[in-house]
């Protein structure tokens, strides 16, 4: 079975304000994918990359809009300006 991955951009400071609007946690998100604790942490600080079925598990889960999800996963990587401004 083949695996498929996409290299993804994602805005860490969006995707954990979603995490902090939604209650959730690392730990919960994790086993929610599947995954480790460090290796969602890694994914969620950039230093790995999301699989197709984990961004769509992350947007069910969240009940993101096309839109937020395209912004946190696949956007600019410039959500903060320069005077650090508050993101969610």
């Amino acid at each position: 079975m083949e695996r498929r991955f996409f290299i993804v951009s994602t805005n860490t400071e969006l995707l954990k304000c979603e995490m902090i609007l939604n209650k959730d946690s690392v730990m919960s998100l994790a086993k929610y994918l599947g995954v480790s604790r460090a290796n969602m942490s890694a994914k969620i600080n950039g230093k790995r990359e999301f699989k197709q079925s984990e961004i769509g598990k992350i947007a069910f889960r969240y009940k993101m809009t096309y839109e937020k999800m395209n912004e946190i996963f696949f956007g600019n990587r410039g959500g903060l300006n320069n005077e650090r401004e508050r993101v969610c």
